[in-house]
């Protein structure tokens, strides 16, 4: 390129044209240019050529060109002469030819690169090869710049690609082995090399036989050889060895390549290293069947393990056995309560290292959850198992260093043994569980072997708690009414509210079943709600019957007392049925009191607040000071049946019943008698000044529907609002709602 323009080339007047080319030469002796002689070799030279080749003058203008220019670029030779690069291709390529131009006249010689050529009408871009020479005249003048250009575009194409492969090869994160069709590995990547361990150069030439760990057997390479034969592939996770001696796990695929004969060529594996993702199995694996605070099997491999050895042991003689202790921390909640849980944390962290300790390398030792503790030992027996375990109770108990304090912490073991104490684990597992309730059942920090009987009642008592939790919510307890006579007049005064179940299959359970076993839950509270409405309502539908306001007493369970929402409940409950205060009562034990937290003359005076009347049951069974009872906003006591039983003939019982009734006269409180069963009874407690009583002896709780028709015989008369004025009632004072 000259840089004069697109198109002709300046004439200069010195040097005339020739025919129809417009370049500028000297003359000679035959008149001709040197130009058009040069045009001449060039045409002779190029003559048979495949390649493109052509003639530049000095200026970058072409003078000639072969056949195979012309089809490249569209022109014919007349149309070429005088043109530059400029005129036919872009100005980057022009540019670009014009400086190869000159650097062949420069090093007046060979001149050899590749240049990229982009066509101006389609836009596509070819590689070729360029060679460039100056051509100089007889006397060295030079006549211009001789170009010849292969195009090498697929040949270059090919080798980007051969390039590109390399790099990826080498780059790739998976390990590549490649070999020959006798199996000589032929090459290898970097990434196999960081796999394995070895260098390229140690395993060019040898047999991928190398890596085999030994783990997989010859089953495993027969079924490859197989795949490989049929399908030309195979994949599939290879154990191999790595040149430290390390195993690690490779999912590799290799693949046959053939040649146009279908002749095998070379065999290419190719692998991705599992062990990161086998590792984070093995944790994820881990933790699944581990406590993840100590570290030891959880529930689901403890059940897993136990199965094992029960199966490995099942058939043989008795002393292929398997002992199995459950160890249960005494008294954690409270830690927990009171230290706080990372104190708590740190006991069963402790306990866990002491175990591990004690049980020995051949003991399994297992962590169930919350406090509890797995020990298994095989082949061991029974009694030197437990004699081991008391030692145990001594060893665990030894103080533990917690914030500045030497903590003692007991436990409580179950022991189960196989087979004696049960053919499967799930069964196994139960019954210690089971032992154990009973060990801490019994005074904590001993140990119990499973007892059948006692698996029974436990058993008993888990059914009646899941069938009373939807006996509630069903409508199967009832409220059963036991009147209350003064004992004198024997006129009706008020009546107590007995629960009753109807279970739809075992009929009418007795309360003595299960009472006790709601008292341990919060389902005593659903009961007593349930009894609460059941019998306001009841009072309610008597009252408007126009029967008076019956006095009707509730027992209340100490987790019911305990609710600090039950004050407020009370008084909404009066208020949705009318009731006047001091209608309904509240029979609260003496125990419950002397065991309730808190202060309990708070919570009595919030419910005396509520508009109920209060009363201590089964008075004398208990401890209670009387100092501590003239402080109780109560109305009422009840002396329990104990001692009513018996005052006839026992001058003892008798003697404390009519202390009782002393000591409630003189606290200004109602006594009511319970288990009044014969005459001379009534008659005994009337004379010792007791007001109230109730008992066989007038009649039993009955259901509404019962006791309405006794009221109506027992009371023709309007009776009880003789004896209850609620309008009284509502500003009475706490000790006069009697």
């Amino acid at each position: 390129m000259d840089g004069q323009g697109h198109g002709k080339a300046q004439e200069q007047k010195q040097e005339p044209a020739h025919g129809s080319g417009r370049g500028q030469g000297r003359g000679t002796d035959a008149g001709r240019s040197v130009w058009e002689e040069g045009a001449d070799f060039a045409r002779i030279l190029f003559r048979g050529l495949p390649d493109l080749a052509w003639l530049k003058d000095p200026q970058g203008r072409y003078l000639c060109c072969n056949r195979s220019f012309e089809r490249v670029v569209g022109r014919c030779e007349a149309d070429l002469r005088g043109l530059t690069d400029l005129d036919m291709f872009s100005a980057e390529d022009a540019a670009f030819f014009r400086s190869n131009d000159l650097g062949a006249i420069e090093v007046d010689g060979l001149h050899v690169n590749e240049e990229w050529l982009t066509f101006r009408d389609t836009g596509e871009r070819r590689r070729y090869e360029v060679l460039k020479t100056p051509l100089r005249g007889d006397d060295g003048a030079l006549i211009g710049v001789l170009g010849a250009a292969r195009d090498i575009t697929r040949q270059h194409r090919q080798d980007e690609a051969l390039r590109l492969a390399a790099r990826i090869f080498e780059s790739a994160g998976e390990s590549i082995l490649v070999t020959d069709a006798s199996g000589a590995i032929v090459a290898s990547n970097a990434a196999f090399s960081r796999i394995s361990g070895y260098p390229a150069a140690e395993v060019i030439g040898r047999n991928p036989r190398l890596l085999r760990s030994g783990r997989q057997g010859a089953a495993f390479y027969e079924r490859m050889w197989r795949q490989l034969a049929l399908h030309d592939r195979f994949q599939g996770e290879f154990w191999n060895r790595a040149r430290d001696g390390r195993l690690y796990p490779l999912l590799q695929t290799i693949t046959v390549l053939r040649d146009e004969h279908g002749r095998i060529t070379h065999y290419i594996g190719v692998g991705a290293d599992l062990s990161q993702l086998h590792e984070a199995e093995q944790r994820s694996h881990h933790l699944r069947q581990h406590d993840t605070l100590t570290d030891l099997p959880n529930r689901q491999l403890i059940a897993a393990r136990l199965h094992e050895w029960i199966e490995a042991r099942r058939g043989g003689d008795r002393a292929a056995a398997v002992s199995l202790l459950v160890i249960g921390l005494d008294g954690f909640k409270s830690i927990n309560d009171t230290m706080g849980h990372a104190a708590g944390d740190r006991v069963l962290v402790e306990m866990a290292e002491r175990l591990r300790v004690l049980a020995g390398a051949h003991s399994f030792v297992g962590r169930l959850g919350g406090d509890e503790f797995v020990v298994m030992q095989a082949d061991a027996g029974l009694e030197r198992v437990q004699a081991e375990a008391r030692a145990w109770l001594a060893a665990l108990a030894e103080p533990i260093a917690l914030q500045g304090h030497a903590l003692t912490v007991t436990v409580s073991i179950g022991i189960a043994h196989f087979p004696e104490d049960g053919e499967g684990a799930d069964a196994l597992l139960r019954h210690a569980e089971s032992a154990l309730r009973g060990a801490k059942g019994e005074g904590r920090n001993t140990l119990r072997r499973y007892d059948p009987q006692l698996h029974q009642a436990s058993l008993e008592r888990l059914l009646l708690l899941s069938s009373l939790r939807r006996a509630v919510p069903a409508g199967e307890l009832h409220a059963w009414y036991q009147p209350k006579l003064d004992l004198h007049s024997r006129e009706l005064v008020g009546a107590e509210a007995l629960v009753r179940w109807l279970h739809p299959e075992l009929g009418w359970v007795s309360p003595a079943q299960f009472i006790p076993v709601a008292e341990q839950t919060d389902l005593i509270v659903a009961i007593g709600e349930r009894m609460l409405d059941t019998v306001a309502a009841q009072v309610a539908r008597w009252h408007a019957q126009g029967r008076g306001w019956l006095p009707v007493a509730v027992n209340l369970g100490a987790r019911h007392f305990a609710d600090a929402g039950l004050p407020a409940r009370l008084q909404a409950l009066r208020d949705r049925h009318g009731l006047p205060a001091g209608v309904l009562e509240l029979e609260i034990t003496e125990s419950m009191l002397m065991t309730a937290g808190g202060a309990p003359e708070q919570r009595l005076g919030e419910l005396r607040r509520a508009g109920v009347k209060l009363s201590i049951d089964d008075f004398g069974t208990g401890y209670s000071s009387l100092s501590y009872l003239k402080r109780l906003p109560v109305d009422a006591l009840k002396i329990d049946r104990s001692f009513v039983a018996a005052i006839e003939s026992d001058r003892r019982d008798l003697s404390i019943a009519t202390t009782i009734i002393a000591l409630a006269r003189g606290l200004g409180l109602t006594v009511v008698a319970e288990g009044v069963e014969t005459e001379g009874q009534r008659e005994l407690l009337e004379q010792e000044g007791c007001a109230q009583g109730q008992g066989w002896l007038f009649a039993h709780a009955m259901p509404p529907a019962e006791f309405e028709a006794w009221w109506q015989v027992w009371a023709p008369s309007p009776g009880p609002q003789d004896h209850f004025d609620a309008a009284a009632a509502a500003g009475a004072a706490p000790n006069q709602l009697a």
